[in-house]
């Protein structure tokens, strides 16, 4: 179910977006096909076939761990945001960021996926190299994959739940 914005002037807090199956199922097929393919290639006595078949065996096994529910989040509450990946969780509290914005990825010109961007505040100490080194490649410290909508409508929420928590109005828990 798409998330869809509330007319109220504040969003309500925790809020839990979950990522949609549908590109997740595209890669599964995908994945599923070439480790098909691999073990025909094994059998016809290829000596690719081992590797190809055991390399997307193993990316089948990704993509049907993301589609466990809750293997996969972004929580935002009133202390920071929680980014769940393969059941691992990643916490990052408001006063640590600065912005958040969006990243197109470009390939030959064309924007090919789009990211959530976000750079830390002045403050924060955490991962100076790490920070130096993706600026290297993008105008973000650290990237967010879009989780359940588009980037620009989540990077409008996410901001919008820095902005009250610098103003101190942030919903109770």
């Amino acid at each position: 179910m798409p998330f869809e914005r509330p007319q109220s002037p504040t969003l309500p807090l925790p809020l839990i977006f979950h990522p949609k199956p549908g590109k997740t199922l595209l890669w599964l097929g995908i994945s599923l096909l070439f480790a098909t393919l691999g073990g025909w290639m094994s059998l016809r006595g290829d000596s690719r076939g081992p590797f190809l078949g055991l390399l997307f065996t193993f990316l089948f096994v990704v993509f049907l761990v993301r589609l466990v529910p809750n293997a996969s989040f972004l929580k935002l509450d009133r202390d920071g945001f929680t980014l769940r990946t393969f059941f691992r969780d990643h916490f990052v509290p408001w006063s640590d960021i600065d912005r958040f914005f969006v990243v197109n990825q470009k390939s030959y010109g064309i924007t090919t996926n789009r990211y959530i961007g976000y750079n830390y505040s002045e403050h924060t100490r955490k991962l100076k190299a790490v920070r130096a080194f993706n600026r290297l490649f993008t105008d973000a410290e650290a990237l967010i994959e879009p989780v359940g909508m588009k980037a620009a409508e989540q990077a409008a929420i996410l901001n919008e739940c820095l902005l009250r928590f610098r103003q101190g109005q942030t919903a109770p828990r």
